[in-house]
């Protein structure tokens, strides 16, 4: 049996090691995911304080006098919604990436045991080589997807910060 597939000791231990190295990426969007989500509830923080110092600007109420100061606190408050709803989107997309965790085993110990035991070592490698593999492919899938969730996220983080940025020089520059 040997002879009829000699590279499969390569394939088995290459494909396992590819397994294990998968595993390690999921671990590592994870917590890429757990950092995202930190930033997140920092900048959550952030314009908790921005929302509250804008809100008090008209205590004087310079926004009478001055229509272009009228117009900057609306836009102010607009855009601090905008932010804020990207924050929301970019939080709730790195907890959908931090939770996804559909992913396939490569066997059941029982049922390869009772399948595999009277096998020969080559057929049961064989039969592990192709469970390896299907199982990869269809990790490989949710990986993706994980990936694309968290990317997206991050994405909708840098926005709400830029969006915060720019809400900060415009009620600088309307009321300083």
């Amino acid at each position: 049996m040997a002879d009829q597939y000699p590279s499969l000791d390569l394939l088995y231990n290459e494909t396992r090691d590819l397994l294990v190295r998968q595993l390690a990426n999921v671990d590592s969007l994870n917590t890429k995911a757990s950092i995202v989500i930190g930033f997140d509830g920092l900048v959550i923080a952030s314009a908790l304080g921005l929302a509250v110092n804008v809100a008090g600007l008209d205590k004087l109420g310079l926004c009478t006098f001055h229509p272009w100061k009228l117009l900057s606190l609306i836009g102010s408050v607009l855009l601090i919604g905008l932010g804020t709803i990207l924050l929301v989107a970019s939080l709730l997309l790195a907890l959908s990436a931090y939770w996804v965790s559909r992913y396939r085993e490569t066997l059941d110990p029982r049922q390869a045991h009772n399948r595999l035991i009277a096998l020969p070592e080559h057929d049961s490698r064989l039969e592990l080589l192709h469970a390896f593999i299907n199982s990869y492919e269809e990790n490989q899938q949710t990986i993706k997807h994980k990936s694309i969730l968290l990317i997206m996220s991050f994405c909708a983080l840098l926005s709400a910060v830029g969006v915060y940025a720019v809400t900060i020089l415009m009620v600088l520059i309307a009321f300083i």
